[in-house]
């Protein structure tokens, strides 16, 4: 399926887009090159950095402990701005903005691109990471830079060095613009990028270790802050989410909230181990980037965060806790999370469950997905198909002309959990041995859209008068022990119960505002 059709079947996009003009197209489409990159295997971390960038800004010692401190770590590519997410942190990651970010904040980004036939990807890093100004009298900043290599091999046979492509084949061609785009097109494929490596090498890096030490010298709970490049406003949205987070009223910026969150959740006076807000696609007024057109993209969001929220109420660990944006607590006799992020997509997923492994498991560690700490990140990579058939009045939240296909659409995004396979994925990250039959049998018995389907005037005759539940009690209990041992069926049906009212309300809710 190419990037067309699967924008037209409402799914979201999250490859590298690649927009070059088309006369390079065609000619890159004429190459017929003895090497390519193997897209079976995520791309190796050169050892070395790059481009070590100079300490910028400082930490203020504050006169009595803080309770928690927080250093966020962040990948960036070389087209986009460190100082740019530094502000943004600095003025939406706390209440006192740079003030009290001083005193419990710090910032690794890691600039990284992959390596070039035409070594241009060496300069580019450096230069990124050189031209970095930020001023001393601002929280602690760190930008350095790194290369990663795609694995090089003969057309269809063995492994070779990128020397080898260089010498043998680039060096001899005329058309370097269209092996670059070849290359290009190769090298970005999601199964290439070493996402998981990149994370590990920031985390592990020097510049967080000694941020981590500084900031527990006064502080009692330091958190790793995993964070995105393309993250659009740390603030939480003006309207939609519940904002009553203490006395003082509203609380917008992220790590204020993350504060009141990781206070509320407790446990034996000890803070949750891992804790997320999710991200969201929001409206251009509401803080977000998603254009009028693309309205259906912020209601699809809105669904999977009610979704999430709904499985972490009852079983954490069923959620998947996003890269854009999720805490993990620092040990006391550690300066960096000692877990790592694994060698592919997926990261975040990889190091939660490397985290539950190496600290009690998957249900003694304490995990809190609370939607008050959400944060807006880009859409671009997501937008639900083109924007032409997705109508303006949705910006109004006036869904007249809300159709089958658009509602299809809210429940076939890519890694929202209103999607069934995304859905099932998680919930076999909880219970490894649940039945994968039986739980599709279980969402088609509790799920209105699955029982329903999408058509809207269907919907609206059944969905107020549906609760989700069995016929009876025995034949709940005949589908939970079909699902898994002990209590993990009934604890499976009520993590589908929970999510079927969220579905049930939500398409209750816009077919409401469609009369």
């Amino acid at each position: 399926m190419n990037e067309t059709e699967a924008l037209n079947k409402g799914n979201l996009v999250w490859e590298a887009r690649i927009s070059p003009n088309d006369a390079v197209e065609e000619r890159a489409e004429k190459l017929d090159p003895p090497y390519e990159i193997d897209t079976g295997r995520p791309g190796d971390i050169q050892p070395d950095d790059l481009a070590k960038g100079a300490p910028m800004g400082s930490l203020e010692t504050p006169p009595t402990n803080e309770k928690i401190s927080y250093v966020a770590n962040v990948p960036m590519t070389t087209d986009k701005s460190p100082e740019k997410l530094a502000e943004k942190y600095g003025t939406q990651g706390f209440k006192g903005g740079h003030e009290e970010a001083k005193r419990r904040f710090s910032l690794v980004v890691g600039i990284n691109a992959y390596e070039r036939l035409d070594e241009q990807s060496t300069e580019g890093v450096t230069r990124a990471v050189g031209n970095v100004s930020w001023g001393n009298d601002l929280y602690p900043l760190r930008v350095f830079g790194f290369i990663w290599q795609p694995h090089w091999r003969k057309k269809g046979a063995a492994a070779v060095k990128i020397d080898e492509v260089r010498e043998k084949y680039f060096n001899r061609q005329a058309d370097k613009e269209a092996i670059n785009l070849w290359e290009k097109q190769q090298a970005t494929q999601q199964s290439v990028i070493p996402y998981g490596k990149i994370r590990d090498r920031i985390q592990n890096s020097r510049y967080s270790k000694d941020f981590v030490d500084d900031l527990k010298s006064h502080s009692d709970n330091v958190y790793i802050h995993v964070g995105d490049a393309d993250v659009v406003s740390l603030n939480a949205p003006p309207e939609g989410v519940p904002q009553i987070i203490d006395v003082d009223g509203p609380v917008l910026a992220l790590f204020s909230r993350y504060d009141a969150i990781l206070e509320e959740t407790k446990t034996a006076g000890e803070y949750a181990t891992i804790a997320s807000g999710g991200y969201d696609f929001r409206l251009a007024n509401q803080g977000g980037d998603v254009p009028d057109k693309n309205a259906l993209t912020a209601l699809a969001s809105r669904l999977d965060l009610a979704i999430r929220t709904a499985m972490a109420s009852v079983e954490p660990s069923s959620v998947y806790f996003p890269e854009p944006n999720t805490i993990i607590k620092v040990q006391d006799d550690a300066n960096s999370i000692r877990a790592s992020f694994g060698t592919t997509s997926q990261e975040s997923q990889a190091v939660v469950r490397n985290v539950l492994d190496s600290r009690g498991g998957i249900r003694n560690v304490p995990m809190v997905f609370d939607i008050r700490a959400v944060v807006a990140t880009g859409s671009e990579r997501f937008l639900l198909g083109d924007g032409t058939d997705v109508e303006t009045e949705f910006a109004r939240g006036n869904f007249e002309n809300l159709t089958e296909q658009h509602i299809r659409q809210l429940f076939n995004v890519t890694q929202s959990h209103a999607s069934s396979d995304t859905w099932d994925k998680q919930i076999q990250f909880a219970y490894p041995n649940v039945d994968m039959n039986q739980l599709a049998e279980l969402r088609r018995t509790l799920f209105p859209n699955e029982r329903f389907e999408y058509d809207p005037a269907r919907l609206r005759a059944q969905l107020p008068g549906f609760t989700p539940s069995f016929d009876n009690d025995d034949a709940e209990m005949t589908m939970a022990e079909s699902l898994g041992p002990d209590s993990i069926g009934l604890a499976i049906i009520e993590i589908a119960k929970a999510t079927a009212n969220e579905i049930r309300d939500f398409l209750l809710l816009i077919l409401d505002d469609a009369e």
